[in-house]
């Protein structure tokens, strides 16, 4: 039994691949493959195109947070020098105050 159900599916194999090759060598066969070869041209261009402009989408937005992250940077830098500044200038009044406030004790030390 196992033996005739192999044997089945062999010639159905057989009767099936020579099918199709007939068919693709008919005209109608000729004209489905160069359509399918026309649709795939079709697909790969269509693939290609669609792939360079999300690649061109995706160096605009590495791009753009470039420019960002470089101009968020520089603000940072600026605040920074800035806050630096202040913060000598802050010390500067601090220590001349200090300096002043020592200076008045030793004056006072020496007149007492």
């Amino acid at each position: 039994m196992k033996n005739n159900n192999s044997t089945l599916l062999l010639l159905t194999g057989l009767v099936a691949g020579a099918s199709a090759a007939y068919f693709l060598k008919s005209e109608k066969g000729q004209k489905m493959v160069n359509l399918l070869i026309s649709k795939s041209d079709e697909l790969k261009n269509t693939v290609a195109e669609q792939s360079q402009a999300l690649v061109d989408s995706g160096r605009s937005l590495v791009n753009d947070a470039y420019q960002a992250s470089s101009e968020k940077a520089s603000e940072i830098k600026d605040s920074v020098e800035t806050t630096l500044v202040e913060a000598k200038e802050v010390s500067k009044n601090k220590i001349d105050n200090f300096q002043s406030g020592v200076d008045k004790a030793k004056a006072k030390l020496a007149n007492a």
